[in-house]
């Protein structure tokens, strides 16, 4: 029922908070549970449980997109944060999600500052269990 800060201080759990990996994961269950989503000009809120506080991060839904990818091609949709830098260490990440691969993202830009990221791409198929 709390979330415990990196200084030790605790907080109330806000309902739905997520951390900063886990929040991929519940993007990719809200557009498989709310394919609506996923259309352009739509926003998604996600309460973010930081080291250092609480906070809201909205995410923009832009649209899709069609991304080459060393397996081929694929029909994703670009999903990035309303803000592009983040205060102090906190990373902001753009991510495009296969409507085919269970809105799995299949890029990801993760970005430190304007001059500082690391873009990532599908390689390999996901393992994936039958539905």
């Amino acid at each position: 029922q709390e979330v415990r800060l990196a200084n030790g201080r605790t907080l109330a759990r806000p309902p739905g908070v997520q951390d900063s990996a886990s929040q991929f994961i519940q993007m990719t269950w809200l557009f498989t549970m709310r394919p609506e989503l996923l259309r352009a000009g739509s926003s998604v809120d996600v309460p973010l449980a930081l080291p250092r506080r609480l906070d809201t991060l909205t995410y923009e839904v832009l649209g899709p997109e069609v991304l080459e990818t060393p397996l081929g091609r694929f029909d994703a949709v670009h999903v990035r944060p309303r803000i592009t830098v983040r205060r102090g260490p906190d990373l902001v990440v753009e991510f495009w999600v296969a409507p085919t691969l269970q809105n799995l993202p299949i890029r990801m830009v993760i970005r430190q500052d304007e001059a500082n990221y690391v873009d990532l791409l599908l390689e390999r198929l996901p393992q994936q269990s039958p539905r």
